[in-house]
C-alpha cells in the first residue's frame, strides 16, 4: 500500500472509530428528541456524531496545513449551522425560498442563519483552497488577471461548497438519504489526494458507523 494510500485511510479509520465511540446510547434527552416522518421519536445526536467523526477524520490526515484548515472551516461551518437550526430553529418557516423570503423582510430566522453561515464558511474553506501566491506588484488600477482568476475560482468552488451542503440538507427526508447523497460522490472523490481524498474518505468512515441506526430509524442527520 503506497503512502499517499495509507494517508487517505487514515482519515476514514479516525472518522469511523470517532462515529463508533460517540454513538447514541441509552434514552434520547429531550432536547435531542425529534418526530420522524412516519411520526416516530428518533434521536437526533446521529448529526453532531457524525460532523465530529469528520472533523476528527481531517484532523487527523495528513495534508498540507491550508488545505486541512479549509476542509475543517467549511465542514465546521455546516455542522455548527445545522446544529444550531436543530436546537433552536422553527418549523413555521420551511424550504430556501421561504428562509430567503424572511430574511427578505427584515427577519432573520435560524434558517437563513444557516445559509449565510454555510456561505461564509464555503467562501473562506475556497480562499484557504486556492493558491495563494499573489500576483507581481502592479500600479494600474485595474486588477491583474491572475487576481481576477483567483477571485473567480474563490467564488467558483465557494458555490460549489455551499451547494453541496445545502443539497445534502434538502435530500435527508428519509431515512438514508442524505447518506447516500454523501456517500456516492464520497466513494469516487476518495480516491484523490489532498482535502478531496481526506473528506471524502472521513465521511465514509462516519457513513459507515451512522448508517445502520439512520436506516432502522433510530436516529437521523437532522
Amino acid at each position: 500500500m503506497t503512502q499517499r494510500w495509507r494517508r487517505v485511510l487514515r482519515a476514514g479509520a479516525v472518522a469511523g472509530l470517532v462515529a463508533t465511540v460517540l454513538r447514541p446510547r441509552g434514552a434520547v434527552p429531550e432536547l435531542w428528541r425529534r418526530t420522524n416522518f412516519r411520526g416516530e421519536s428518533v434521536d437526533l445526536r446521529e448529526g453532531p456524531q457524525a460532523a465530529a467523526a469528520v472533523l476528527a477524520g481531517i484532523g487527523a490526515a495528513e495534508m498540507p496545513p491550508r488545505q486541512k484548515a479549509g476542509a475543517l472551516v467549511a465542514v465546521g461551518s455546516a455542522a455548527g449551522a445545522g446544529l444550531l437550526d436543530d436546537l433552536v430553529g422553527t418549523t413555521s418557516i420551511k424550504g430556501l425560498r421561504g428562509h430567503l423570503s424572511a430574511l427578505a423582510s427584515g427577519r432573520v430566522t435560524t434558517g437563513s442563519a444557516k445559509i449565510l453561515l454555510i456561505g461564509a464558511g464555503a467562501l473562506g474553506a475556497s480562499a484557504l483552497f486556492t493558491d495563494p501566491t499573489p500576483s507581481a506588484p502592479s500600479t494600474s488600477p485595474v486588477p491583474s488577471p491572475r487576481r481576477a482568476r483567483r477571485c473567480g475560482e474563490i467564488l467558483l468552488d465557494a458555490g460549489v461548497i455551499a451547494l453541496a451542503a445545502h443539497v445534502v440538507n434538502l435530500v435527508d427526508l428519509r431515512p438514508g438519504r442524505a447518506i447516500k447523497a454523501a456517500g456516492v460522490p464520497a466513494t469516487f472523490l476518495s480516491a484523490r489526494a489532498g482535502a478531496p481524498g481526506a473528506v471524502a474518505t472521513a465521511a465514509l468512515g462516519a457513513s459507515g458507523v451512522i448508517v445502520r441506526d439512520d436506516l432502522a430509524e433510530r436516529t437521523m442527520l437532522g
